[in-house]
């Protein structure tokens, strides 16, 4: 029993130095998942479970973020996932999917969808990242104003 409490310290030790699931369970003979799970009993939280970028993309992200591009886009840029650049911004307070609010659409907002929603394709995800709601609400109220989606 002191032999896998001992390899489980080993285990959270590594993670919280910076090591990536993957490698910490290579190195001992299991899963990503079984890693993340040891780890997660010890008290070590979500911020370790990040996928790791170098640092110049980690300050990329949250400067393309505060200037208001939208975050599929800033992954793609910084050439990550959408997943992992809402990760990092939640990581420093910067973003929560989790607290949207319901709508109050404006004639500005209105606007707004009139003018992008048919632009591109991703669109109307675009468009509910920048006003904080989901992208259905986003098409719904296109379908209000008789905007209708561009067939490809």
């Amino acid at each position: 029993m002191d032999s896998k409490q001992d390899r489980n310290t080993a285990i959270v030790d590594a993670v919280r130095d910076g090591a990536t699931l993957g490698k910490v369970g290579s190195a001992h003979g299991i899963s990503a998942e079984r890693v993340r799970q040891i780890a997660w009993d010890f008290g070590v939280r979500s911020e370790h479970f990040c996928p790791r970028l170098e640092p110049a993309q980690q300050e990329r992200i949250v400067a393309l973020f505060e200037r208001g591009m939208p975050i599929s886009h800033i992954a793609e840029a910084v050439s990550t996932t959408v997943k992992t650049a809402c990760r990092h911004l939640h990581i420093r307070g910067l973003y929560a999917p989790e607290k949207r609010v319901q709508m109050h659409w404006t004639a500005e907002t209105d606007a707004i969808i009139r003018k992008h929603y048919n632009s591109y394709p991703g669109a109307a995800r675009d468009l509910a990242e920048r006003f904080g709601t989901t992208r259905n609400a986003i098409i719904g109220r296109a379908n209000r104003l008789g905007l209708r989606r561009a067939k490809p």
